[in-house]
């Protein structure tokens, strides 16, 4: 302790202070954890992240078909859909981080959509 820190060259006045910081940041860093956990995407984010998803996959063939063909306007959707279903699987994700409230989530239907 103490005699520790003089044999050193420490003053016990600065060890003493380094420790209160060290347990005031442990505890700041403690009581955020709250905090972090109710941080939740509201559900209205994810709902108007798959509508626009819906609605771009919806019209991408119509935007393609006279550019690039038939088979080009397929195969442009099956990329805009592999894509944009990542996005909302992302958006899924963070309306519940930590998986919280699974079962609430559940019985919305929220975790079925595009599973």
């Amino acid at each position: 302790g103490v005699s520790v820190s003089r044999l050193q060259g420490t003053s016990p006045i600065a060890l003493q202070m380094a420790l209160q910081n060290k347990l005031v940041e442990l505890r700041s860093t403690y009581a955020s954890i709250p905090d972090q956990l109710s941080g939740r995407m509201p559900l209205a984010y994810v709902q108007l992240v798959q509508i626009l998803t819906d609605l771009l996959i919806f019209c991408t063939p119509f935007a393609l078909v006279h550019s690039v063909g038939g088979f080009g306007a397929v195969l442009g959707t099956s990329v805009v859909t592999l894509f944009h279903s990542s996005i909302v699987s992302l958006a899924k994700l963070f309306l519940d981080p930590f998986s919280n409230e699974a079962p609430l989530l559940r019985d919305a239907g929220i975790v079925g959509i595009n599973a």
